[in-house]
């Protein structure tokens, strides 16, 4: 896998260009990232091409920038916004689901498609919602705190139900086994996060900050613990970026001193925000299909 430099510049121009446009005209800079990659991609003019190296370096922008947003919320506040976050979650689900899987039914008659179908319509993207919090500069606000705690519940429960239909799909009956298997992966995957959260980064936080070293070090050392937990994440079945939000969560003042974990914070937020989660949404538009509409 070679990276092509002069296509992640012109990837990155596209963002920028694309971004600066999408705010002159009153919407989030995620818009116009997603358009430049649509239309200067494959889809249209096929000016960018993809290549696996952007593809990972894609990624690992938006792992980081869920690091970020995890770092930069109030856990105490998602906590708060729990409850109204599953409403959101419940009501944000079950309308696109159930009108996806009608429609399926209308169009194609197969229950399985159209479950398929209503999963994916119903499911929220966790990415998507953070980056357009961030540029409407709202992701301080009560809305953004039920927001994230409603994408939260909602993933976590399309990736069990993926599960159930993927094994269903597979069988021709519903693997109870297999979705138990989930569920517990899942629960451990959270219970042993809150242990290491609480008892174990605290103790590597104070040796951090017991250490005259350089910042940047620092920051490193913050990105892999991130990546760590999005590892841990993956392992289990749901999605990286969970992982690297909820690791986010645990980097609060305690574990490190409250300018220490400013001087993060605004590092994380300059890779990932400033360069490389654009890079992904660029991507992300060159796996637009128009052919669709002619089927």
């Amino acid at each position: 896998m070679s990276l092509d430099v002069l296509n992640l510049l012109a990837v990155f121009v596209a963002a920028l260009g694309g971004g600066w446009v999408a705010r002159r005209v009153g919407y989030p800079s995620i818009l116009g990232e997603l358009a430049a990659g649509i239309v200067l991609g494959p889809p249209l003019l096929g000016l960018l091409q993809p290549d696996d190296a952007l593809g990972v370096i894609g990624k690992l922008g938006v792992v980081l920038l869920m690091l970020y947003i995890g770092i930069h919320l109030d856990p105490a506040s998602i906590g708060r916004a729990a409850k109204p976050g599953t409403l959101a979650a419940i009501g944000g689900f079950v309308v696109p689901a159930g009108l996806g899987f009608g429609l399926m039914m209308v169009v194609d008659g197969d229950p399985i498609s159209a479950a398929f179908v209503a999963v994916a319509m119903g499911v929220t993207s966790l990415a998507t919602k953070s980056r357009i919090l961030v540029d409407l500069g709202i992701l301080n606000t009560r809305i953004a705190h039920v927001l994230m705690a409603g994408a939260l519940v909602s993933d976590v429960a399309a990736l069990v139900i993926f599960a159930g239909l993927l094994g269903f799909a597979a069988s021709g009956s519903l693997a109870i086994g297999g979705l138990v298997t989930t569920a517990v992966l899942i629960v451990a995957f959270l219970a042993i996060s809150w242990l290491v959260g609480t008892r174990v980064l605290p103790h590597v936080g104070r040796w951090l900050s017991s250490k005259k070293m350089d910042p940047s070090v620092r920051f490193l050392v913050v990105v892999s613990i991130g990546l760590a937990f999005a590892a841990a994440a993956d392992a289990v079945g749901l999605h990286a970026i969970l992982g690297a939000f909820i690791a986010g969560l645990f980097i609060r003042e305690g574990v490190l001193e409250r300018d220490q974990l400013a001087d993060v914070e605004a590092k994380t937020r300059l890779v990932s925000v400033g360069f490389l989660a654009p890079v992904f949404f660029v991507t992300a538009g060159f796996d637009v299909s128009f052919s669709v509409f002619l089927t």
